[in-house]
């Protein structure tokens, strides 16, 4: 059985999926459907500048920067698929989680953007 996903997910997976569109836009590539397990390099193309680009984007949208913070025990881990990215922002929303009130503060929050 699949665990539920929380409104968490849903936010930051569309917050990546949205921010990949764009530049997958911006580049003159068409976006394509994406699930968390879908290559960033083999499956969309994103070389490391897309990826920089990509990253600039979630960190206006969402408000949070993950690779500001100290690096947890190992060391940060790779990001290879869409899953990877979002993971990375999950944790960085939910470390900053203590800022907002409720679920529907980070909802309104992301909305706004």
């Amino acid at each position: 059985m699949t665990p539920p996903v929380s409104n968490t997910t849903r936010d930051v997976f569309s917050a990546v999926s949205a921010s990949i569109a764009a530049v997958l836009r911006d580049t003159g590539r068409s976006p394509r459907p994406l699930e968390p397990s879908t290559l960033l390099s083999a499956d969309i193309g994103l070389d490391s500048l897309d990826l920089a680009q990509t990253v600039v984007i979630l960190e206006r949208t969402l408000a949070v920067d993950p690779f500001r913070t100290a690096p947890a025990e190992g060391g940060r881990p790779a990001i290879r698929t869409v899953g990877d990215l979002v993971s990375l922002y999950e944790r960085a929303v939910a470390a900053t989680s203590n800022q907002f009130t409720n679920q529907a503060d980070f909802s309104e929050r992301v909305s706004e953007k």
